[in-house]
């Protein structure tokens, strides 16, 4: 059978409680049971396998791929962006595009960096149009003032941006 999930060493928690801990799993082509009590970690196994909760330790392989925690991260900053950017935003003018767009894909990145600990890794290569990522993730380094103040300008950007 064709093995579709596999993990090696997962771990995952909330905070200082650990759920998952050096779990291996290899999951096959089929229809799987997930079954086990209140608090055993079924819901965070399943979140961490679909990419949702990056993984805080181990390797996850899905078809083969192998799922590092930076593309966890920009799978979940671009659904937190999408959903926080108002829905079908297409600004007219050719500058206001230009800031809103930037500014979202700042905030994304920003929130990759947050979720990975760290700016992008050297094994993966270009990004959004006009974000600088070495800049956003000396970003992230600042004090949580300095950071909630630069967050709260882009956001500003994006929700004053005439959408026409």
């Amino acid at each position: 059978m064709q093995v579709v999930v596999k993990a090696s060493g997962l771990g995952q928690g909330y905070g200082r409680k650990r759920v998952l801990a050096g779990m291996d799993l290899q999951v096959n082509a089929g229809v799987l049971g997930l079954l086990g009590p209140n608090g055993a970690g079924k819901t965070t196994l399943l979140r961490t396998l679909a990419t949702i909760a990056p993984p805080a330790e181990g390797t996850l392989e899905i078809c083969g791929q192998q799922i590092s925690m930076w593309e966890a991260a920009e799978s979940i900053s671009i659904s937190i962006i999408t959903a926080t950017l108002p829905a079908g935003c297409q600004p007219t003018a050719p500058a206001a595009a230009q800031k809103y767009f930037t500014a979202a894909f700042e905030l994304a990145t920003w929130l990759d960096v947050r979720m990975t600990g760290g700016g992008q890794p050297a094994n993966v290569h270009g990004g959004p149009p006009g974000v600088d990522r070495a800049a956003v993730a000396a970003v992230a380094t600042q004090p949580e003032s300095v950071q909630t103040a630069w967050v709260r300008d882009r956001l500003s950007t994006v929700r004053s941006t005439d959408c026409g």
